[in-house]
């Protein structure tokens, strides 16, 4: 007796069963699909605080017991820590949702800065920062997910500017929505790969370093915010991200 036999009311075409096999095929091919995105968006996204970390760790081996070095860590450490928990949550069968809680912007972002600030001073790259229009501004947004979104903007920023050149970091608010941009004065990006750097995998120096995916992931984490990302560029001048994020979740 087979197993279809144990069932009498269970349809015995050939025809249905492959139907219900070709269901859940693609429904384990959907999963395994969303888990290899989350852990190459995190694989990717941990880079840059652990190279930060490790620069920093550099400085107090060399002498430098500044109280500087030490935020830069402890820094490091937290955007580490609430990876970890993200991820945790993830493999117990939670969904990547919004986790809102208050963001006071004028004392969130100096410390992302400073973290990238020590890998630009080793390309000598300045970083300036304007954030006076956003003191004491607080926005509802999910902490770790805009976090990451400046990080890997900031990163790419280093990764295409060269040394002896700037990049600028400015925060507004204007029409219910708070402005965050990443100037760079990089290599710039052509007008025919303006829309394409934000999908999966597209690199503008195919020998470069890295998986192409940082700005899609900006883009995918900055649509889960319900906000907007864009970006101007010209050749051989540099490009300016600009992330648009409401005050609060609609």
């Amino acid at each position: 007796m087979s197993t279809l036999d144990l069932f009498p009311s269970f349809p015995q075409h050939p025809a249905y069963v492959q139907k219900l096999i070709a269901e859940h095929t693609e429904h384990l091919r959907h999963e395994l699909q969303v888990k290899d995105q989350f852990l190459k968006a995190w694989h990717h996204d941990i880079g840059g605080p652990i190279g930060n970390m490790k620069a920093a760790l550099s400085l107090l081996n060399n002498g430098d017991e500044s109280k500087d070095v030490l935020e830069l860590l402890i820094t490091g450490c937290q955007i580490l820590t609430d990876i970890h928990s993200n991820i945790a949550e993830f493999l117990n069968g939670h969904t990547d949702k919004v986790n809102a809680e208050n963001i006071e912007l004028a004392k969130w972002l100096p410390p992302i800065v400073e973290l990238y600030r020590l890998q630009a001073t080793g390309k000598n790259i300045h970083i300036g920062m304007d954030i006076d229009n956003v003191n004491g501004l607080t926005i509802v947004s999910d902490k770790l997910k805009v976090t990451r979104i400046i990080a890997n903007l900031l990163g790419n920023a280093i990764k295409f500017t060269p040394g002896g050149k700037s990049i600028f970091v400015r925060a507004c608010n204007k029409q219910q929505q708070v402005y965050i941009e990443v100037q760079d004065e990089g290599i710039g990006i052509p007008g025919d790969k303006l829309i394409a750097v934000f999908q999966p995998y597209v690199q503008l120096d195919e020998k470069g370093p890295g998986m192409g995916i940082g700005l899609s992931i900006c883009k995918d984490l900055v649509e889960q915010l319900q906000g907007e990302i864009n970006v101007i560029s010209v050749v051989g001048e540099g490009s300016t991200f600009t992330v648009m994020l409401p005050l609060s979740p609609c």
